[in-house]
């Protein structure tokens, strides 16, 4: 959780992290590892060695939580294909906020990157990463997630955007995001001073204080 977060944490202006997400049919994600559990039972009677057949029941265990959780729709299967989008002036910058950017891909946990070296696929992604739908059906290199773990890879802050249109000033969130504060609540003209303002995490203890 939060790993997205050294590649959005960066001090680089001028670039984007677009997620494209594809939900996955629940019932064909059960069938398919209902297939894979028959493989695993089979290739039991074949291994030999306890460290194999570990290895082998192991994976039938996982298979079978998994095939559970989906049937109590505790998990919804995606596939998930990240975009990382940079801009630049010049030529130069561009390669510099780059090489930025793939040095903090490569922290993400062992996760690569692929640069796509043709203009037409530079152009693919491009389209794919426009926001909304853009009806360009360019999905590759998307990865399988189950939406417990896809969420932690979603470049999203917390703050809506309508809390901030009046804000008097702006401080960064612990989750990435922008925290707007105003010194006057209440409708427009009519509006009172605070005396005092708390900010702190859902739970931690605010109305206490007050």
């Amino acid at each position: 959780m939060g790993m997205m977060q050294i590649v959005t944490g960066l001090a680089v202006p001028n670039f984007r992290v677009v997620v494209n997400c594809y939900p996955l049919s629940v019932e064909k994600e059960i069938l398919k590892t209902e297939e894979e559990q028959e493989k695993l039972e089979r290739s039991t009677e074949n291994r030999s060695g306890r460290q194999a057949k570990l290895r082998v029941q192991a994976g039938m265990e996982k298979n079978a939580l998994r095939v559970r959780r989906l049937m109590s729709n505790q998990v919804i299967p995606f596939r998930a294909q990240i975009v990382v989008i940079a801009h630049d002036q010049t030529k130069e910058g561009l390669r510099s906020k780059m090489a930025a950017l793939k040095g903090a891909v490569g922290k993400l946990g062992g996760i690569r990157y692929y640069e796509p070296s043709w203009e037409i696929a530079t152009m693919n992604y491009y389209n794919a990463a426009i926001p909304g739908w853009s009806f360009d059906p360019y999905d590759d290199f998307t990865h399988k997630l189950d939406d417990v773990n896809l969420v932690d890879l979603l470049p999203i802050g917390g703050t809506p955007k309508g809390d901030l249109e009046k804000a008097e000033t702006l401080y960064d969130g612990e989750a990435g995001n922008l925290i707007g504060l105003r010194t006057f609540s209440g409708e427009e003209g009519a509006a009172s001073p605070l005396h005092s303002m708390i900010v702190g995490s859902k739970g931690s203890g605010k109305s206490r204080c007050a």
